[in-house]
């Protein structure tokens, strides 16, 4: 029996052949994949209006739709950062606009937001990028469409490591370390102890510093009645500003002013007996300090500090002269 095929399956045919054997169809078929982000650039531009629109970081490969698990959430609080709480990634924005995860210090894609969506992500917040052309996307909620462009040069580059070294600013860095003071006019010369700092970056070239310090000494005196052992227990909690002085390098340099409180607890022990007092000072520390590097979030620096004490005494002579030196490390979140 002779089927004859129908004039809509006539077409269809055609249709297919001249998908399967014409030139154009071959080189569209050996297409190559869409350029990297890097190549395309990582802002998106309202068409209707010409602006540039707020971008959000993607996990993955999400062309054609967001997954679940592709869009993170920018911080409220610091809209340079994001966080994707189901696949644990976070994310910067460097100066340039582009977004990297800040573990692998890696530029990863971006989607266009439509209106203010810093905090959360409304329903009709992301915008879908079309899965022929990477470059644009479209908000079927809200009607919008977006084109994908190179960024604009930022206007005042806030460090020298810029996007593509992956360079993450500090949130909050606490450090740990060995503390060495000379107290020239206290009776126990030499203070051995520990350091506790934490840093808070107010911007890529002031801090706000805060540290508490314990030291901790004893000298023993020979006297023809009998030994004299003074010892002395000083706690230093200080807090002010502190500079960049060199941001970047193999080096790292600052500078800072603290003030704040001392509280002195000394003790004279003699044969028969022992007397015991405490007392409370002003106290300040002027002084640098220099870093390096040894993991992403840790690095390792020595200190040296001017730390004058002023102290109440009946003679009126109430600084006392002293300087300290540290060694430690610090963790940067």
């Amino acid at each position: 029996m002779t089927i004859t095929p129908t004039i809509p399956r006539l077409a269809a045919l055609a249709v297919a052949a001249f998908f399967s054997f014409s030139p154009g169809a071959q080189a569209l078929a050996q297409t190559p994949p869409a350029p990297a982000v890097s190549d395309d650039g990582c802002c998106w531009i309202d068409t209707k209006t010409g602006k540039q629109v707020r971008t959000v970081p993607l996990s993955g490969v999400n062309i054609g739709g967001l997954v679940d698990a592709g869009v993170a959430v920018i911080d409220s609080l610091e809209p340079k950062r994001a966080h994707n709480s189901r696949t644990g990634q976070n994310f910067f924005r460097q100066p340039d606009g582009c977004w990297i995860d800040t573990k692998t210090g890696k530029q990863v894609r971006t989607a266009p937001l439509s209106g203010v969506n810093i905090g959360g992500l409304a329903a009709a917040g992301v915008a879908i990028i079309d899965s022929f052309e990477p470059k644009r996307a479209h908000n079927s909620r809200t009607g919008q469409n977006f084109f994908r462009s190179p960024c604009p040069p930022p206007e005042k580059p806030k460090n020298t490591d810029g996007g593509k070294t992956g360079y993450v600013p500090a949130r909050l860095e606490l450090g740990l370390g060995y503390c060495y003071m000379h107290a020239a006019d206290e009776p126990v010369k030499s203070l051995n102890g520990f350091t506790l700092s934490g840093i808070y970056p107010v911007n890529s070239w002031l801090a706000a510093t805060g540290e508490f310090s314990g030291l901790y000494g004893s000298e023993t005196r020979l006297f023809a009645g009998g030994d004299v052992k003074n010892s002395l227990d000083r706690y230093l909690y200080l807090f002010g500003p502190q500079v960049t002085l060199l941001p970047s390098g193999p080096v790292r340099v600052f500078g800072r002013l603290l003030a704040g409180g001392v509280h002195d607890v000394s003790e004279v022990s003699f044969r028969g007996g022992s007397t015991r007092f405490s007392a409370n000072a002003f106290a300040l520390a002027l002084g640098a300090s220099a870093e390096v590097p040894v993991a992403p979030r840790a690095s390792v620096g020595v200190s040296f500090d001017y730390a004058p004490t002023h102290f109440t005494s009946p003679t009126g002579n109430n600084w006392q002269q002293n300087w300290r030196v540290g060694v430690g490390g610090k963790i940067s979140f």
